[in-house]
């Protein structure tokens, strides 16, 4: 199997250097790896040791350069960090009249992202233990997904949701990225 054909995935960006580290010392002995991440070994292997969320953050880019259907987001689109999700889960919560403080927004915020973590969008949240402990979740959890997309924009989860989703019920998507890497 060539190097550009193994996608090595870690949960950690230092695990994921680690791996580079590794990798690169298996397939070029007694050379530095140099570079930065994206150019420990150039363009066509840059899919050795990379993060889980590194990787769908690529899978998405793939679906958004051919405006892929199932995916909420087009080129260029921004991903928001914990303090613009808080933002935006503070918004949805003022325009239902529910408290919007800080306090408030963070455990909304925290069980979305574990929502995601584990594979389950809105619609199918209503279950979820956060559903019961929070009041209105599914809905809050609907309308921060919304608000995200009205700004194209993905938070960490949706960096692992959506490209399972596309991956799970896209197998000619599916079959390029198994074709790819043996």
């Amino acid at each position: 199997v060539r190097p550009h054909q193994i996608l090595a995935v870690t949960f950690s960006n230092r695990a994921a250097k680690e791996l580079r580290e590794r990798i690169h010392g298996m397939i070029y002995p007694n050379t530095s790896l140099g570079g930065g991440e994206d150019e420990s070994f150039g363009l066509r292997e840059s899919y050795l040791g990379i993060t889980f969320h590194a990787m769908g953050l690529r899978v998405l880019r793939m679906a958004t350069a051919v405006e892929h259907p199932m995916l909420p987001l087009r080129p260029g689109f921004t991903i928001y960090d914990s303090d613009d999700q808080l933002g935006v889960v503070r918004k949805v919560l003022k325009s239902m009249s529910l408290p919007d403080d800080a306090a408030t927004a963070r455990p909304y915020r925290e069980a979305i992202g574990w929502q995601k973590g584990a594979g389950i969008p809105p619609e199918q949240s209503g279950q979820s233990s956060a559903a019961h402990q929070l009041h209105n979740f599914v809905d809050v959890y609907k309308r921060y997904n919304d608000g995200l997309r009205s700004n194209n924009a993905a938070d960490f989860g949706d960096l692992l949701l959506l490209p399972m989703q596309i991956l799970k019920d896209d197998a000619e998507f599916r079959s390029q990225l198994t074709y790819r890497f043996k």
